[in-house]
């Protein structure tokens, strides 16, 4: 008799014990799942608040917009915005990809969002005063993440914002050739018309 109590306490231990590590393994595999389920960036808006192009009588908010530079490089490969308010916000959810300064392009951010068919396109902005986010940060759609300014080669504040296809940390052109329709490839990137995509929630 006094086994068979010592066996069912032994029997109802061991089972608990099954339980807790059941329990413990599940939590794990949904927080592991969790972390590798990707944010879908399938809503865009403009990154600034009630945004107006900085360029005089352009349309597309700039984008494919012709200015002399001085060499032959003088259509624009995204758009350039400003806002009363000078905080930018993440156009799209995503992950954040780099964080930097750059001669040119000042400091910068770049944002990795995966689009609903699975595609990883980036969000750049730059020229900013600061950075609010870091490497690594999940931010929402609306999300702030920096502020306006006119670091680098810039001639006034404001914010140059685009849409691209490959990760570069801060290296991209703010011109190229010449720019046809909603995307332009220049030097092994692919460029995509920020007003396309934000009015249509969709690449080109």
């Amino acid at each position: 008799m006094h086994h068979n109590k010592i066996d069912k306490r032994f029997i109802k231990f061991t089972l608990a014990l099954i339980l807790t590590a059941a329990v413990v393994a599940y939590l794990a595999g949904s927080e592991a799942s969790a972390k590798q389920s990707p944010i879908i960036a399938d809503k865009w808006r403009y990154p600034m608040q009630n945004a107006y192009c900085t360029w005089k009588q352009a349309p597309n908010m700039s984008w494919g917009s012709y200015r002399d530079t001085g060499n032959s490089r003088s259509c624009h490969l995204g758009i350039d915005i400003a806002s009363t308010d000078a905080t930018v916000y993440a156009a799209a959810s995503g992950s954040v990809e780099a964080v930097g300064s750059h001669p040119t392009n000042g400091l910068y951010i770049l944002v990795r969002h995966i689009m609903p068919n699975g595609k990883a396109v980036y969000s750049f902005y730059c020229h900013l005063a600061r950075q609010t986010v870091q490497r690594g940060d999940i931010v929402s759609i609306g999300a702030a993440i920096g502020q306006m300014g006119t670091t680098g080669a810039s001639t006034g504040p404001h914010l140059h914002f685009a849409i691209v296809d490959t990760p570069r940390q801060g290296r991209y052109n703010g011109y190229c050739h010449s720019v046809t329709g909603n995307s332009c490839d220049f030097l092994s990137v692919r460029y995509y018309n920020p007003v396309y995509v934000i009015e249509r929630n969709q690449l080109p």
